[in-house]
């Protein structure tokens, strides 16, 4: 199973707030260079792992 999150921010406090709440996947943050408008946006998947107490169900 896989899971792709977007995330969507306007400054980086919000995207950094983000992360913290969603550290427990312990992932990578892709967050792409050129970024033009007034939205950012940032990237992480999740693969092949269940983690315990997360109920996918």
């Amino acid at each position: 199973m896989s899971v792709k999150i977007r995330v969507s921010y306007t400054d980086d406090e919000e995207l950094a707030g983000v992360i913290r709440l969603l550290s427990p996947l312990g992932k990578k943050w892709k967050v792409p260079r050129n970024q033009k408008g007034p939205y950012k946006k940032a990237y992480t998947e999740e693969r092949g792992k269940r983690k315990q107490g997360i109920k996918l169900d």
